[in-house]
Formats: structure tokens, C-alpha cells, sequence
């Protein structure tokens, strides 16, 4: 299908170009808030709980920031020495407690300059963090073999799939400023050898603490119209990955304003991408609402309990291009 064929989804309950019948033709046009489209009854024999929905082209209006330094960690740390313990997904209310002694049965003290597990399997690795006032806390592990789920303080924040690919945690949500603060993960590994191994970096980066909000001042962004790729702007580097065209990748932000009629209350709204590439985190009036890691897969966020109706919000979007999925030029 060509993408001028696909009709991008605004607020609507679904895509609506997957349903017959979905009007080209627009229904109804206001200037800022997109172009609407009505999906019209195609059979008789259509469920009558599809009908009436509506459309919006949301291509329009973004403003774009890059942030090619992004992704520095500020007064970092090398987390090196970790305690770990076999067990399974379901100690994790145990694992996880503030009170746990590591120092019992069944524990062990590692390093991450080599692989811990010899086992297939799951183990607890639990570590102190040290002290950090600055917003924008983070942890970037670079080898969680194969799968891990990370939590701060007993609570979940993320898990992450893949042995050999960086992932980064940001730990506000659940930091205590007056400590200590535990960081627990609990490892999966398939197959082989396995645990937290190569450097683990603690430190702060400014992304948790800018433009996601909605009174972030982003009228001197650059106005752009998507589909957007802001990578093949940049200028070739021996340094970046020559399977990828030479050019070095980087995170950006893309932020635009979504009015929501008053009259949409009590309907379902979701937003429709067709790509992201990619680890899109999609924000709402500065709320954290879904993340797709995926650069080549379409998705839906519903944003029915994240808007304000009958009045603006402000969609953001975080982009992260730099771990890669293929062996080409994948852009961002």
C-alpha cells in the first residue's frame, strides 16, 4: 500500500484505512487541528459499533529539536560490584524489598568485568547507588544477558530485551532523596553464560528534564512535516557506523498541539504511527503515556484518559535511533 493510500489516524477508536469504506475525501478541514475524514458504512452487513469515526491528519505543524550531544551521562560512575542470588519472577516482591540481606544463603558477590551466570535460568543482582541530587538520573547498562527487568526501591520501571544491545533506565520516578537507593534486576539468561556484564554507568542526562511538558517554550524549533528523517541532514563521520551510511545518530524531539473538541468526551482516542524509528516514548501534556521500541512496526497509543477536552494539549514525542535493528541505512 503507498503511504499517501494510508490515512493517518488522529483521534479515532482504530486505523481507520484498515476498515472498507474509510472517506478520502475530507469531511471537514480546521486550520491547526488537521484534516478530518469520516469512515462511512461500505456493506449492510458492517457492525453497527464501528460507525461513526472519524479521522485527523496529524503529518503537519511538528516542531523538531535534535539533540546530537544527548545521551551524555553528567558526573557518571562505573557500578561495578554487584550481590546476586538465583531465583525466579515470582520472589520478585522478596528480591526486590528494601531490607533484603545479601549477605545470607545463596548469595554472591560479582563484578561486571565477566558474565556471573553458568545456568539457564533467572537471578536477583542487586546494587547501592550512590548519591545523586541532579534531576535526569539514569543507569546505562551495556550487556544484560539475555533479558532483564530493572527496578529502583522495590518498584518496576522497565524491562528490556536483548543481550548485546545498551538500554538506559531513568530512575527519577522512583529515587529517594534521602537513600539509600537499591537498584535490583532480575536476569534471564537463555542460553550460554549469562548476568550483568561490561560497564554499568550511573549519572544524569538533561532528557528527563526538558520538553516534554507542556509549557516548554518550542517556538524556535524547526517546523517540520513528517515523514521527517532528520539523519540524512547530518554530515558523514569516519567515526559513525559505515553500515549505516556514515552518519552519526541521535535522539531528537518532535512536539506539535492537539486540540480535543469538548464533544470527543466519552469517545475512544488513540493516536496511530505509522513508523517511529525509533524507541518512540510518546508524551501528553508532559505525562509519559506509551513507549514502542520498534522502528519498523506501526502502533497505536490510546490517549482517551491522557487528554484535556475542550482544550489544547501538547503531544511530544522522543525518538532514540541509536541502536540499530538492521545492517543498512535505517535513518531516524
Amino acid at each position: 500500500m503507498k503511504r499517501r493510500q494510508f490515512i493517518k489516524l488522529g483521534l479515532v477508536t482504530a486505523a481507520g484505512a484498515s476498515f472498507a469504506g474509510c472517506s478520502t475525501k475530507p469531511a471537514s478541514a480546521v486550520a491547526g487541528q488537521g484534516t478530518a475524514f469520516q469512515l462511512e458504512a461500505s456493506s449492510p452487513t458492517m457492525p453497527a459499533a464501528l460507525l461513526p469515526r472519524r479521522c485527523e491528519s496529524l503529518d503537519f505543524d511538528w516542531r523538531f529539536l535534535p539533540l546530537p550531544s544527548a545521551g551524555v551521562l553528567h558526573d557518571s560512575v562505573n557500578i561495578k560490584t554487584w550481590h546476586w542470588k538465583r531465583g525466579s519472577p515470582a520472589d520478585a516482591r522478596q528480591m526486590t524489598a528494601m531490607d533484603v540481606n545479601m549477605s545470607g544463603d545463596g548469595w554472591h558477590e560479582a563484578t561486571t568485568e565477566n558474565s556471573q551466570m553458568t545456568f539457564t535460568g533467572h537471578a536477583w543482582f542487586r546494587t547501592i547507588l550512590p548519591r545523586q541530587d541532579h534531576v535526569g538520573r539514569r543507569v546505562r547498562f551495556t550487556h544484560v544477558d539475555d533479558s532483564g527487568v530493572v527496578y529502583l526501591n522495590g518498584v518496576r520501571l522497565m524491562s528490556h530485551q536483548g543481550w548485546d544491545t545498551s538500554f538506559d533506565t531513568p530512575l527519577d520516578s522512583a529515587w529517594s532523596a534521602d537513600g539509600p537507593n537499591i537498584l535490583t534486576v532480575l536476569v534471564n539468561n537463555t542460553s550460554g553464560p549469562g548476568g550483568i556484564y561490561g560497564p554499568v554507568t550511573f549519572g544524569w542526562s538533561e532528557k528527563d528534564t526538558l520538553y516534554a511538558g507542556a509549557k516548554v517554550d518550542d517556538s524556535a524549533w524547526r517546523r517540520v512535516q513528517i515523514p521527517h528523517d532528520y539523519i540524512v541532514e547530518g554530515e558523514y563521520s569516519s567515526k559513525a557506523n559505515t553500515g549505516h551510511g556514515s552518519l552519526p545518530v541521535y535522539p531528537a524531539w518532535y512536539r506539535r498541539k492537539l486540540h480535543v473538541s469538548a464533544q470527543d468526551q466519552g469517545k475512544s482516542l488513540f493516536l496511530y504511527f505509522e513508523g517511529v524509528y525509533r524507541n518512540a516514548e510518546i508524551y501528553i501534556n508532559g505525562k509519559l503515556i506509551s513507549r514502542h521500541p520498534g522502528g519498523y512496526t506501526s502502533f497505536h497509543v490510546d490517549i482517551t484518559n491522557a487528554v484535556n477536552y475542550g482544550a489544547e494539549n501538547t503531544l511530544a514525542v522522543h525518538v532514540d535511533p541509536r541502536d540499530f535493528e538492521g545492517w543498512w541505512y535505517e535513518g531516524g
